[in-house]
């Protein structure tokens, strides 16, 4: 348990809390059956391990796998206008 401001000024937990999410999402997506789909493509795009990293830090693991077994018809986007597509491109390597 920490607060915002201890987060902050921390970088070393900074780094963990980065790896206990990736860690998280890595998880996720071997349980969920989404790991299959490595190899494959979307939209053109190679779906790789850190392409749906990626793709779950922007939209979540949830919003991930939406957009994996929809084969990229849910491509949501953040507030930015980023679509899960971009972050898979741009991270499938």
């Amino acid at each position: 348990v920490f607060s915002k401001q201890d987060f902050i000024n921390n970088p070393k937990l900074q780094d963990q809390v980065y790896a206990w999410h990736v860690q998280d999402i890595r998880e996720a997506i071997i349980k969920s059956g989404v790991y299959d789909k490595i190899g494959t493509t979307i939209k053109g795009i190679p779906v790789t391990m850190n392409g749906l990293i990626a793709v779950a830090h922007l939209g979540g693991k949830q919003g991930m796998m939406d957009f994996i077994n929809s084969n990229g018809k849910l491509d949501e986007q953040d507030k930015n206008g980023t679509k899960m597509s971009t972050y898979l491109r741009r991270f499938s390597s």
